[in-house]
């Protein structure tokens, strides 16, 4: 999984679909959706594309997209944000909304 800076974040958005995850070292429950995470870039690998966001390190990027609670996973689709999960959520709840989101 690609640990993203704010100018790997912005040409890695840009086209496509993409899912990045908002998270901290300390942070339990961005520890309990590491796995699930890792898991989904495997099955939508030739779909989708998924990134990591530290926010401790990108503070800036993290306030610019307005990140409040983590673990925070955006959906971006053609550099534009078209969904966002905060907390620990369900495997198949974030495996259907990336489905549901690269059909449109």
């Amino acid at each position: 999984m690609e640990n993203l800076t704010p100018g790997k974040f912005k040409s890695k958005i840009k086209t496509g679909s993409t899912v990045v995850e908002f998270w901290a070292e300390w942070c339990r429950p961005c520890k309990q959706m590491s796995k699930v995470f890792d898991e989904l870039e495997k099955k939508f690998a030739k779909k989708v594309k998924f990134g990591r966001v530290n926010v401790d390190t990108h503070s800036k990027l993290a306030s610019e997209q307005v990140i409040v609670s983590i673990p925070t996973f955006i959906l971006y689709k053609s550099g534009k944000e078209v969904e966002r999960l905060v907390g620990i959520v369900p495997k198949e709840v974030l495996e259907n909304e990336i489905t549901e989101r690269i059909k449109k």
